[in-house]
């Protein structure tokens, strides 16, 4: 498996692109506000406040308060290293133009004992 973390700060722009990644991972709320809509299920986020993906399920960021930022951590499959884990779910979300910046801290390999 490989852990992989990453910081997500947001722009100008209120609505992100509807996604979905690789896999599932927690997200955790720096700073700003989000509505965080997770495939049938919105959630409004305040800084602090975490939700989780499932990777399956269309996700839609809508921008509440400015300088929004969150942590992105997965665990995902080994075939996963050094490649992006980032989906448009449709092929107009695949032409607009990224309106978040990401900073990855690590995509490693990872063992977990017992597993």
């Amino acid at each position: 498996m490989i852990g992989m973390l990453v910081v997500e700060t947001i722009g100008k722009i209120r609505r992100l692109h509807e996604i979905e990644h690789a896999g599932p991972g927690i997200r955790r709320l720096l700073s700003g506000r989000l509505l965080a809509e997770v495939g049938e299920e919105a959630h409004r986020i305040d800084p602090g406040g975490a939700w989780f993906e499932t990777g399956h399920d269309p996700v839609i960021g809508r921008v509440m308060a400015p300088g929004s930022a969150f942590i992105r951590c997965m665990v995902l499959d080994q075939d996963l290293l050094g490649r992006p884990t980032f989906r448009a779910w449709s092929a107009e979300e695949a032409a607009k133009p990224r309106s978040a910046q990401s900073r990855q801290f690590f995509d490693t390999l990872t063992a977990l004992d017992g597993a």
